[in-house]
C-alpha cells in the first residue's frame, strides 16, 4: 500500500493556483495518502542553490517511494521531468497525468489521463 506520493508538477510559468491546485485535487482523491508538494516549501530560491534543492527533492522522493507528476499541455515543466526520471530509475511507480503526452520513451512509466485515473491506479497498489 502506498502511503505517501510525491506531486510532482510544473511551477515556472504558471501562476501559484495552477502549479497547486491540482496537488490539492490529487490529496483530494487520496484520503489517508500523504501527498507531498514541493511547490510548496522552497522560499528564496535561487540557481546558486538549486543543487540544494535538487537534493532535498531527491531525498523526498526517496521517502514518498511513489511519484505522481501532472504535464499539462503547453507547459514548461523541465524540474518536474527530471523528478520523474529519478524516480523511474530509482525504481519507484511513477504515474503520469499528460493526455497528451505520447511518445515511446514513455515505456517505464504509468500514463494516465486524470487525477481519477490516477488515483485509482493507487488503490490497486
Amino acid at each position: 500500500m502506498v502511503e505517501a506520493v510525491y506531486a510532482a508538477g510544473p511551477i515556472d510559468a504558471v501562476t501559484p493556483g495552477e502549479a497547486r491546485d491540482w496537488q490539492a485535487s490529487l490529496a483530494d482523491a487520496l484520503p489517508g495518502i500523504l501527498v507531498f508538494s514541493p511547490a510548496h516549501p522552497y522560499f528564496n530560491a535561487s540557481i546558486e542553490l538549486a543543487h540544494i534543492i535538487d537534493q532535498i527533492n531527491r531525498d523526498v522522493i526517496n521517502t514518498c517511494k511513489c511519484l505522481v507528476a501532472y504535464l499539462p499541455p503547453g507547459r514548461p515543466a523541465f524540474g518536474t521531468l527530471r523528478e520523474v526520471e529519478y524516480s523511474v530509475q530509482a525504481g519507484y511507480p511513477t504515474i503520469v497525468i499528460g493526455p497528451d503526452v505520447k511518445s515511446f520513451l514513455t515505456y517505464d512509466l504509468i500514463l494516465v489521463n486524470s487525477i481519477d485515473e490516477a488515483s485509482k491506479y493507487l488503490a490497486r497498489v
